[in-house]
């Protein structure tokens, strides 16, 4: 079921997000231990929550989550023994159908490794390469658009 994200929802969205990249290829040990850092920050999710929609698919736990913010999606994550069952694609539909209901007539999103085939294959196009990162952390992400 997909239902939106509450504040008591807040720790198993970040064991979520570090079992998805631990179970991501391209990732390296480091840019997971960076981006664990990130979500560990309480107030990064209080922002998200107020700014954009975050939604959760829970069967019984948390198996994964997006946020439509605006006219971008972020944050989508499937925990890796989920993967390939429609889930992602569930979720990454749901948000596309609350940002087209807020007035888009398309969407962006960044797309990191292991997850460009997906995207593309919803109908997604790349725009532009961007290197994220740190002092010691690079990871090459693509913007993509989609037209609703």
């Amino acid at each position: 079921m997909i239902r939106k994200y509450t504040v008591s929802d807040l720790n198993r969205c970040k064991q979520l997000i570090r079992e998805s990249l631990d179970g991501s290829v391209g990732y390296s040990t480091r840019a997971i231990e960076e981006f664990s850092k990130e979500i560990d920050d309480m107030e990064y999710f209080k922002l998200r929550s107020r700014i954009g929609e975050i939604y959760v698919f829970e069967d019984g736990e948390i198996q994964g989550m997006v946020c439509a913010d605006g006219d971008w999606i972020r944050k989508l994550f499937v925990k890796p023994d989920y993967r390939g069952k429609g889930l992602g694609s569930n979720l990454l539909s749901h948000a596309e159908r609350i940002i087209g209901k807020n007035g888009f007539n398309h969407t962006f999103l960044y797309s990191f490794p292991g997850s460009e085939i997906f995207c593309r294959k919803r109908d997604y196009k790349l725009i532009e390469k961007k290197n994220f990162g740190c002092e010691t952390v690079e990871v090459v992400g693509l913007k993509m658009v989609k037209y609703l």
